[in-house]
């Protein structure tokens, strides 16, 4: 467990955009966190503001995901943490991983989802994110707010299983989200 011990705008990770590329994504890119834990390794980042991160490449693959958080498993997770201004080409935000109370704001991504590829939100704010797909895809959300995305194509919400939005409730794939925090 790694928890911040001053307020979230004091306590920052800080990623880097590739200043030779228009989305940010690139060589010089830095995401802001990868986590390489198993679904027994249970792991916790608490109260940081998590920002500025990119991707290495646009591809679909590993490189490709997450600029601000690329979490190992379901039992990686980002607590009363603020994700923003990171890029991605899937999961501008967060690739995995279980997001707990968070904010979401002003991410992006290249192909889909800008804030959350493969994971779990639960009671997190999405909004003013910026994405040519949609916010979120293959997630599981409960009790999340949507609001105020930009470039969505269709819906913010794609391919999603559980999702429990604003009393909507959509089971398109099965997925459980394990939730011990």
């Amino acid at each position: 467990t790694v928890k911040a011990t001053g307020k979230k705008s004091d306590t920052v990770i800080l990623g880097e955009f590739d200043p030779d590329s228009e989305s940010g994504i690139g060589d010089a890119a830095m995401r802001c966190i990868r986590i390489d834990a198993n679904d027994n390794t249970p792991v916790v980042i608490s109260g940081f503001t998590i920002t500025g991160g990119a991707c290495k490449t646009s591809d679909n693959n590993s490189t490709g995901y997450a600029g601000g958080v690329m979490a190992g498993s379901h039992r990686t997770f980002i607590v009363d943490c603020v994700i923003s201004n990171c890029v991605g080409a899937r999961g501008g935000a967060s690739y995995g991983g279980t997001l707990v109370r968070c904010l979401l704001t002003g991410n992006g991504s290249t192909t889909k989802a800008a804030v959350n590829y493969r994971g779990c939100l639960v009671n997190c704010v999405v909004t003013h994110n910026r994405v040519k797909g949609n916010a979120v895809n293959q997630s599981t959300c409960v009790n999340c707010t949507f609001d105020d995305n930009s470039g969505i194509v269709a819906a913010e919400l794609e391919d999603c299983c559980t999702c429990v939005v604003d009393s909507l409730t959509a089971n398109v794939l099965p997925r459980v989200c394990a939730l011990r925090v």
